[in-house]
């Protein structure tokens, strides 16, 4: 589990055997205590695509319902990478 667990998820996505919505999906709900909803896919996804187009700022919208722990619905996508452990994604 942990990074060993999503270097592994990642490397059966670069093999064709799982997509990066079912990749994030484990990772974010099995590879996690306690487990992250499974509504975070989408903005992990987003975070993913900017951090590896160098746009570490820009602001990913969170789902309905769920805040920041400061109360934001947008953060930065070096903050959904960082708390959500993606960096094995990059």
């Amino acid at each position: 589990m942990g990074t060993t667990g999503a270097q592994g998820i990642v490397e059966a996505v670069d093999r064709g055997w799982i997509d990066q919505e079912g990749a994030l999906r484990w990772h974010l709900t099995a590879n996690h205590f306690p487990p992250h909803p499974e509504a975070l896919i989408p903005t992990a996804i987003k975070a993913i695509e900017l951090a590896q187009g160098e746009e570490w700022e820009e602001n990913v919208e969170l789902p309905e319902g769920i805040e920041w722990k400061d109360g934001r619905s947008a953060v930065h996508a070096w903050e959904v990478i960082e708390s959500l452990h993606l960096d094995s994604f990059l």
